[in-house]
């Protein structure tokens, strides 16, 4: 079933929003200076959003634009079909439960079924609630959460750029011993 870009980017949107939990739509508007009413009728559909509104909202999510529509696509696709007859987004508890996997320009993005449930749980929601919560008091307890958010969040960074040297260390320790098998052999 072919969707509009509309559709798909509405259809994205509406899952990282539910997926990201209580708040959401306002830490987008406010972060991204996007109006909350011009935001809210992106996400009902009323207004398709213009290509800046676009970016500003799949970078928030750190997605390019391309990938926002790829996984708006993909959510449709394998979404059950609203019974009602409107044009209602579907709810994420009505998905079919096969994983979901999206080939993206830049990187696979694989959501499987179990990640889908988890971030939709009330355990999950629960925790963003009480770190937003927290965030949002402005006090000595928010400024302790938001430095272990940058130091957890930093060394998220380092641990992946780590992993990257030592899968290229371990490459070039095959390529030299490649090469000492060569020249030892000549």
């Amino acid at each position: 079933m072919a969707q509009s870009i509309s559709d798909n980017f509405q259809a994205a949107l509406i899952h990282l929003l539910e997926t990201e939990g209580r708040g959401a739509q306002s830490r987008l508007a406010r972060q991204q200076h996007i109006d909350k009413g011009y935001l809210s009728a992106i996400i009902k559909g009323r207004k398709p959003g213009s290509e800046e509104a676009r970016s500003k909202i799949a970078a928030y999510f750190q997605l390019t634009y391309e990938e926002m529509l790829a996984l708006g696509r993909s959510l449709l696709e394998t979404s059950v079909p609203p019974s009602s007859g409107d044009d209602a987004p579907v709810d994420a508890s009505k998905r079919e439960s096969k994983p979901l996997i999206t080939e993206l320009p830049d990187r696979a993005l694989l959501v499987r079924e179990e990640e889908l449930r988890y971030h939709a749980s009330p355990q999950y929601r629960e925790k963003t609630q009480k770190v937003n919560d927290i965030l949002s008091a402005q006090d000595v307890y928010s400024k302790i959460l938001e430095g272990f958010i940058d130091v957890v969040y930093e060394a998220s960074i380092q641990n992946v750029e780590n992993q990257a040297l030592k899968k290229r260390i371990t490459e070039l320790e095959s390529r030299l011993i490649a090469l000492e098998k060569r020249w030892g052999a000549s």
